[in-house]
């Protein structure tokens, strides 16, 4: 489905072959077991090996124990996470802080590493890029009856915001989808897949398989039967998750 963009909120990575932009933020015209804990506030600068001059911006990659609380950051075990934006990397500390030269420019942020599921991440210098543990992802998977991405494919997973809130009974409709689609529900590893009840009370939906390369998708609240909000050219890479936060006015 090919419709036009507004700017939004997405996640860096792992060889992007899509231009820099802004955090996707459409504005339309007219109990889980999983290790980690909830977030500490934001420090300053930490070392990292992208550089702490005056050009230098510092983030967090926040490792989620909770697949539908991608805010709530876990105090330690990130660690040694490969942080790109574009040329220029950076290594997180234990919490997941970095620091990374960025020149001030808009891009993508892609976060690797051996123990979680690769992260994309649109979005200005700064902030947070969520991940998630390769374990956590494999049981997400396992409960939808091992939907798992397959060669130059990848997944993305939405935020749907209002006034700063998670958004319940929205909606993703994309006619690239290789999946079904699936939303928050009552655990982190059993999302449910009726779009007629949409996102539960975390606001999230997940689509397990897209092809790899540019998607565009309709957001529509009130359970597929209220407005429509274009989101266009998401970059899905091979074998990543791509995070994208939606704001409905």
């Amino acid at each position: 489905m090919k419709s036009s963009v507004v700017a939004g909120a997405l996640v860096a990575l792992v060889a992007c072959k899509s231009p820099a932009g802004d955090d996707y933020e459409v504005q339309p015209p007219g109990t889980t077991t999983h290790p980690g804990s909830n977030d500490t506030p934001d420090a300053g600068p930490v070392g990292s090996d992208g550089g702490t001059g005056s050009n230098a911006t510092t983030g967090r990659v926040c490792l989620a124990a909770d697949s539908r609380q991608l805010t709530a950051c876990a105090g330690s075990g990130a660690g040694g996470l490969t942080v790109k934006f574009d040329a220029t990397t950076a290594v997180t500390e234990d919490d997941g802080r970095f620091a990374i030269a960025t020149g001030g420019s808009a891009s993508f942020y892609t976060v690797s590493g051996a123990l979680i599921t690769t992260s994309v991440k649109r979005g200005r210098p700064g902030g947070e890029v969520p991940a998630l543990s390769a374990a956590l992802y494999s049981d997400m998977n396992a409960g939808t009856n091992n939907t798992v991405i397959g060669n130059d494919q990848g997944a993305v997973i939405f935020r749907i915001l209002h006034a700063g809130a998670p958004l319940t009974a929205a909606s993703v409709q994309s006619n690239d989808a290789l999946s079904d689609i699936y939303f928050d529900s009552i655990d982190d590893t059993q999302w449910a897949n009726n779009r007629f009840v949409g996102t539960g009370p975390f606001g999230e939906v997940w689509i397990p398989v897209e092809p790899a390369g540019a998607i565009d998708v309709l957001v529509i609240t009130d359970g597929g039967e209220g407005s429509a909000v274009p989101v266009s050219d998401i970059p899905i890479v091979d074998q990543a998750i791509t995070y994208v936060d939606v704001t409905i006015p």
